[in-house]
């Protein structure tokens, strides 16, 4: 059944996509570049790192990727009804690594050694007051990049996830380097120093650049898709938004005290900070993915869709209830089945809003055969 035959328009370029649209070749061209433009900046900034800290750049090598890797797989998890294309998180990805990496190391090259000849307390703050603008907004343009060549409606949880994916690729390009400049701080390259460069970067990966970035990417987001809210409404979420992205950003690069508080304590209650606030704007954005997209299944035939179906789907926790109350009748099975049928309502739900009469019939007829199977 298509969005049209159902009584529901399919989105367009005007209502809640972000556009304009690209042609594939162009999305292909930029990737393509962007990968090589990795390879060659890869080649160029490894090498003189592998000779002056061999062990710590081998060891980072094989760590980092595989960290980012587990990143990827969250932050593909966060939006349910349309994941993001394998493209577009490449091409988020590599902005990320690539050119956000590169214009911040430009811009805070000759500002942090200015603002350090302060000297004493003052010097302490060039990482706080230096980083969070130039970094944020650097990854920002990231974003509207992504917007370009994403050809599918668009809602705030894609802000996110393309947002946490230029972090994500920031983040890693900037722990590749922090391996050759701790063992060349400490003045060696033996297991203790990696292990005390590596295990706290780790840590702090898990709400650092791609969190930031997220909560970025929803305000920019909400700027394109809310067209309904007016101007004045989608800019202060966008300010607001991306001010609280960088407040975070400024206070986990803030010093602390010395001692266990300084080591301990204060760290736990930025990263608590940071965690709750980036949790809570990626709430709200899978919120309104399922919102935008459980509207298209209001006039299907409530056999394929019941009216508590599209209310438990159209939410996380609400999805979660009804899994759970799958699995008090049917275990485990129950809850695996009530998860097959969710994932093919999103996917009809997806279908019908970009308007693919076919793909939404055969979605159709997938929901309809799981509901047929006991459950």
């Amino acid at each position: 059944m298509s969005a049209a035959s159902a009584g529901t328009p399919p989105v367009e370029a005007s209502g809640h996509v972000a556009g304009p649209h690209a042609y594939r070749w162009a999305r292909g061209i930029l990737l393509g570049a962007s990968l090589g433009i990795t390879f060659v900046a890869g080649v160029a900034n490894l090498i003189p790192a592998f000779a002056e800290a061999p062990r710590s750049m081998t060891v980072g090598v094989v760590f980092w990727p595989v960290f980012a890797a587990a990143l990827w797989w969250v932050i593909g998890k966060i939006p349910f009804f349309a994941r993001m294309p394998r493209g577009t998180k490449w091409l988020a990805f590599l902005w990320g690594a690539v050119v956000a990496g590169a214009v911040a190391g430009v811009l805070e090259g000759p500002i942090g050694p200015t603002m350090a000849l302060a000297g004493g307390a003052a010097a302490e703050w060039v990482p706080a007051a230096v980083a969070p603008f130039i970094e944020e907004t650097s990854k920002a343009l990231g974003v509207l990049v992504v917007f370009l060549f994403l050809r599918r409606p668009f809602t705030l949880v894609d802000g996110f996830a393309t947002g946490a994916m230029v972090g994500l690729g920031f983040q890693i390009s900037e722990d590749l380097g922090y391996g050759a400049t701790n063992a060349w701080m400490a003045g060696s390259d033996g297991w203790a120093a990696i292990v005390q460069s590596l295990l706290p970067r780790a840590v702090t990966g898990v709400f650092s650049h791609w969190l930031l970035t997220g909560v970025f990417g929803v305000g920019l987001a909400y700027l394109f898709v809310k067209k309904s809210a007016g101007w004045g409404k989608r800019v202060g979420v966008l300010v607001a938004l991306g001010a609280a992205a960088m407040a975070m950003h400024f206070l986990w690069n803030s010093p602390g005290p010395d001692g266990f508080a300084g080591t301990w304590v204060v760290p736990a209650v930025k990263a608590l900070v940071i965690l709750i606030v980036g949790l809570l704007v990626m709430r709200w954005a899978r919120d309104d993915e399922g919102i935008f997209y459980t509207r298209y299944l209001n006039t299907l035939d409530p056999e394929v869709v019941t009216g508590d179906e599209r209310v438990a789907l159209a939410r996380g926790r609400n999805r979660f209830g009804a899994r759970r109350v799958a699995a008090r009748s049917g275990g485990w099975a129950g809850w695996r089945h009530q998860g097959r049928l969710q994932t093919a309502q999103s996917a009809l739900a997806v279908d019908l809003a970009v308007g693919n009469a076919q793909a939404a019939a055969d979605a159709q007829s997938r929901v309809q055969e799981l509901k047929a199977l006991p459950s």
